[in-house]
Formats: C-alpha cells, sequence, structure tokens
C-alpha cells in the first residue's frame, strides 16, 4: 500500500492528508521523493513537508521564495537538522512539540492477557454503562491526552483485572484506517504487562475489519515508545513544529 518517501507514505496518507481535509491549499507538491501542502489549516497560514532532505529543501525554497511566510510549519526532525539557520529562522524560529507515528497493518504478536480486552463501540449500551469508569482511568493515567476533548466521540477498548478496569485506549475510524486516541493504565497497575495487552488486543480486533491501525506520541514519551517498539509497532516518523512564538513543552 505504502512506497516511497514522499506522498506514498503512512504518514502523509494516514495523518498529515487527514489532518487536513478539506482545508484551502495555496500550493501543493506532491511525489515519491517529497509532499508539501502548504495553506490555511485550522485558521492559520500553515506548511506541512515530509521527504527526502535534498527535494525537501528545495521545495522549501520554493515556498520561502514565492508566498507569505507560514505561521505554522511541520515537518521531519531529519529535514529540521538539515536547514541552515536562515531556514530555520524562516520557518521557525521557534521549534518544538516533538512527536512520533506509529501504524499496523498486520497483527501483531499476542501477549498476555489480549483474549480479555473488551471492546466497547461508540453508541453501545456497555459503553454508557461504563463511559464514568473510563475517564476516570484516562483521567488518573493519562491527564495530558488530547482524548479528554472529544472522549464522547470515541469507541473503546478497556482491560480488567478482578472487575476494576485497569487500562483503557480509544478510537475512531476514517475509510478503512482506525485512529488509537489516549492509552493508559492506572498507576498502581503499571508494569504488569496491561498496556502491551490492551495495546496488542485492540489492534488485533481492529485490523480483523480495517486496513490500518495508527497513532502518535509525543517525542519525549520514551516508556511509550519502549512498549511500543517491544509489542512490534512500526515506526512511521519524526516529526516537528515549527512557529514564531516559543513552545512550552508538555513532558
Amino acid at each position: 500500500m505504502f512506497r516511497g518517501s514522499g506522498v506514498n507514505t503512512p504518514v502523509w496518507q494516514l495523518c498529515v492528508r487527514h489532518e487536513w481535509g478539506d482545508e484551502k491549499q495555496f500550493y501543493t507538491y506532491e511525489d515519491e521523493r517529497c509532499a508539501v501542502l502548504y495553506g490555511s489549516n485550522r485558521g492559520k497560514l500553515s506548511l506541512a513537508i515530509y521527504g527526502e532532505i535534498d527535494q525537501s529543501i528545495e521545495q522549501l525554497e520554493i515556498v520561502r521564495s514565492s508566498f507569505p511566510q507560514p505561521e505554522w510549519t511541520l515537518m521531519s526532525t531529519s529535514l529540521y537538522v538539515a536547514l541552515t539557520d536562515d531556514m530555520k529562522d524562516y520557518f521557525g524560529p521557534s521549534f518544538g512539540w516533538g512527536w512520533d507515528f506509529y501504524y499496523a497493518e498486520s497483527e501483531l504478536l499476542p501477549v498476555p492477557g489480549v483474549q480479555r480486552v473488551e471492546h466497547l463501540p461508540h453508541g453501545s449500551l456497555e459503553l454508557a454503562a461504563m463511559s464514568s469508569q473510563i475517564r476516570a482511568v484516562l483521567y488518573e493515567s493519562n491527564p495530558l491526552s488530547e482524548a479528554h476533548s472529544f472522549f464522547e466521540s470515541l469507541s473503546w477498548f478497556i482491560l480488567r483485572e478482578n472487575d476494576t478496569i485497569v487500562a483503557v485506549v480509544g478510537y475512531d475510524t476514517f475509510a478503512e484506517h482506525a485512529y488509537l486516541h489516549g492509552l493508559g493504565t492506572k498507576p498502581a497497575y503499571r508494569g504488569k504487562g496491561y498496556a502491551a495487552a490492551i495495546m496488542v488486543g485492540a489492534i488485533n480486533q481492529l485490523l480483523s475489519s480495517l486496513e490500518t491501525v495508527q497513532f502518535t506520541m509525543w517525542a519525549w514519551n520514551n516508556p511509550a515508545r519502549k512498549l511500543y517498539e517491544r509489542i512490534g509497532m512500526t515506526h512511521g516518523a519524526s516529526l516537528i513544529h515549527g512557529r514564531r512564538e516559543p513552545f512550552v513543552e508538555l513532558g
């Protein structure tokens, strides 16, 4: 399904393109080596670029010479490192909020506990009955998750131990793809394999009917990174944002 280093990469097709949606674009460039979107995104003049370094720098030069300075940029961390100081100053000058993109196209190897992962679809009576408990686990385990802001729109997976919900992860879907949100394990139950079990269980259940499962994480979250690598997720990209105002890192 995916190939090349630009437009046909999973991070571009599943994440960037989807996030931009039908937003107005003033400049688009897409081939197998590099992909660029420049235009209005969420009310800001924005630039997203991903691909091979040399090709990407050529495209940044085109954008800089042809269009107004963007208020918000997204690029790979490797491209950011390769930029000259004047390019960093123009497309930043502040850079931060780094994040990583992971995805799966095939089922992961099972781990202990996957058979106990329960699926509570959006709108179901089962989810309605447990919604407050799931929300409480999420607040306790992952207070920085963006899932708090759209909790009610998600379906959820849960894992219980002695009738106590100890781990949760939510998701939504678009086309034949699922996007995971809000992974959390109650602090008292960490280090016992529950996070691995609910992730593998959720991903494998979703892949029984969908093409891919994807999710993102903050770059500073090394415990999460170790978990995702251990269970066999594919690392699709490391990215960073740029803007004029300084970033306040959350981690």
